[in-house]
């Protein structure tokens, strides 16, 4: 009685085990000899460093009248309508204000620019670029007394007046990506500016021809600091 008993339950115990599922089974995976392969989580998108719009603070110099410089500063939008992780192009506006001092009076300087840019960059979260600009646009003065112009008994009126101004420079910098897209600009470069303006040299050599003008030109350094997407 007891062998066909002990038949019975092995019998029975071979039988549930090959029907059990397994832990493997379970949880997806099978031990077949072979290296097991996880299923990877996809990864986050890369971060795109090729800018787009940009919003700075920009600080350059110009000629003054009599060969000393004006400071000027404003604010400099940049739109790039070319932008791969490479390479860049697109346009700039620019306006800002400055104080001239000449013969004892304070001119205030505002100024309007456009332009456009084209830059070379090394895609990277700190991206190091080189960026070469034209532009051109207005140059206005206001002053309220009369400016006299020294040795002479010629007197420019108080008065408000607006000119031309073009120029050209290279900026190098690097564009921080701070936050995916979102990054962080400086540059200092050079530029060189013209613009209409009194010849006070020949003025003063020759009253009797009357106002005279001629267009001063400048080179200068400028900074740019900025945050853009």
């Amino acid at each position: 009685m007891k062998t066909p008993l002990v038949i019975s339950i092995a019998f029975f115990s071979i039988l549930v085990l090959r029907t059990a599922p397994s832990h493997a089974a379970l949880d997806g995976s099978v031990d077949n000899g072979s290296p097991s392969v996880a299923t990877a989580l996809p990864d986050a998108a890369p971060v795109r460093h090729s800018p787009r719009l940009a919003l700075s603070y920009r600080r350059f110099p110009i000629s003054n009248l009599d060969t000393t410089k004006i400071p000027l500063a404003g604010l400099e939008l940049d739109s790039y309508v070319l932008s791969t992780p490479w390479l860049h192009a697109g346009f700039e506006f620019e306006g800002g204000t400055g104080r001239a001092a000449f013969a004892d009076r304070t001119v205030d300087v505002k100024y309007g620019l456009a332009g456009v840019t084209a830059g070379l960059q090394i895609p990277a979260r700190i991206s190091p670029f080189i960026e070469g600009r034209l532009f051109g646009g207005l140059l206005g003065g206001s002053v309220d007394q009369p400016i006299t112009i020294p040795g002479t008994s010629m007197a420019i009126p108080g008065t408000s007046a607006a000119t031309w101004i073009y120029g050209r420079g290279v900026d190098v910098g690097l564009d921080l990506y701070a936050i995916g897209p979102v990054y962080v600009t400086a540059a200092v470069g050079w530029l060189r500016t013209t613009w209409r303006g009194v010849d006070y040299a020949a003025m003063t050599a020759n009253p009797s021809a009357g106002i005279q003008t001629k267009d001063l030109t400048a080179d200068g350094y400028t900074l740019k600091l900025g945050l853009g997407f």
